[in-house]
């Protein structure tokens, strides 16, 4: 037997399955191919035994349901014409194969709307938590500028240096954030380039702190760092983002005036944050 996928109309992938025990016949490949071209664009049989390509040496018939066709199949029956019992035998057969396929299709096309939909679902989901991390520092900016240019001159220095501190910090959150939301899409796209340096853990830590002092209100911070003098391997700017995320989640998901604690500690040859 023979079998070429079909795809878009045209024959694609070509499976062959011999005789048990048998090698598999030769055959004119171009021949063979031009006849279940054939019955793909004509949804009819043709091939060995029959006035179409009788110079085939298979015999060819649509794998279809109704005008859908997944296939063509070849078989290699001589010149023994079939009788009316193999043959309905033989489109039963055909028949059931192809409502097989078409089943899983139709499941394959459930799964790909059902992933569809919750894609869309976690994109609204993401657009909606981003809307709200981007109006916080944002109104926090506006308002603090807004002041300076209001009543900047009515300010001393140290209330200056304040609101000049916060739309820095607010600033720098922003930047943050886009670059989290770039650093998923390099990950989905597989174009994600670490650049890896041997670093301090405790300075890796320090950044976090000081990254996510200015949230902690009704939080406490603590860290525990057994050695001061850790070194580790890691893309310093990304692993401060996982880290700072993690603390970002314990504050925004936990009651007012939990603790939150950064503990840091090596097992064998690996550091344990």
């Amino acid at each position: 037997i023979i079998i070429f996928e079909a795809s878009d109309g045209k024959l694609s992938t070509l499976h062959t399955f011999p005789a048990n025990g048998k090698d598999f016949p030769s055959y004119n490949k171009e021949i063979e191919t031009s006849a279940a071209e054939w019955v793909l664009k004509h949804n009819h049989s043709a091939g060995a035994t029959t006035k179409l390509f009788s110079d085939s040496r298979f015999f060819y018939l649509a794998l279809r349901v109704n005008d859908r066709i997944y296939g063509v199949i070849g078989i290699d029956i001589g010149n023994n014409l079939q009788d009316t019992s193999e043959h309905s035998i033989l489109l039963s057969i055909l028949s059931e194969c192809a409502l097989a396929l078409e089943n899983e299709k139709n499941i394959r096309e459930k799964e790909a709307a059902a992933i569809l939909a919750k894609s869309e679902q976690l994109r609204a989901n993401l657009l909606r938590t981003i809307s709200h991390d981007l109006r916080t520092p944002l109104t926090s900016i506006s308002g603090n500028a807004s002041n300076l240019i209001s009543n900047g001159s009515h300010f001393d220095e140290e209330t200056k240096q304040k609101l000049y501190e916060d739309i820095y910090t607010d600033s720098m959150w922003l930047i943050n954030l886009v670059e989290n939301l770039l650093s998923a899409t390099r990950i989905e796209e597989g174009r994600m380039t670490l650049r890896v340096t041997t670093e301090l853990l405790s300075d890796i830590i320090e950044e976090v702190v000081q990254y996510s002092s200015r949230k902690l209100q009704q939080h406490h911070l603590t860290v525990d760092c057994k050695d001061d003098l850790i070194l580790v391997k890691a893309d310093t700017k990304l692993i401060v983002q996982v880290i700072a995320n993690l603390v970002d989640n314990a504050i925004k998901y936990t009651p007012q005036n939990s603790s939150i604690t950064i503990s840091t500690y090596t097992t064998g040859s690996m550091a344990e944050i």
